[in-house]
């Protein structure tokens, strides 16, 4: 993370091409790592947003800002 508190990633497989069986057009992961205190805590989430390309992109930015939303309060003092 080197200086930064917080770090928020998004990739996926959002389309038109690129899809398999294993991982379909719409899969996304999401990860969320912030420092607090002397330590790092990370999260990732698994998704699936079927759509066209925009929407996955728009939803997969989205749930992964509402990730961080959800989780910043538990380290704002």
């Amino acid at each position: 993370m080197g200086n930064a508190d917080c770090a928020l990633a998004v990739t996926g497989i959002a389309g038109p091409t690129g899809g398999t069986p294993e991982k379909p057009l719409g899969t996304v992961w999401l990860g969320l790592s912030l420092r607090y205190g002397g330590g790092i805590r990370t999260w990732a989430e698994h998704c699936f947003f079927p759509g066209q390309r925009a929407m996955v992109r728009r939803r997969a930015a989205l749930s992964a800002l509402n990730m961080l939303r959800l989780r910043l309060p538990e380290y704002i003092i």
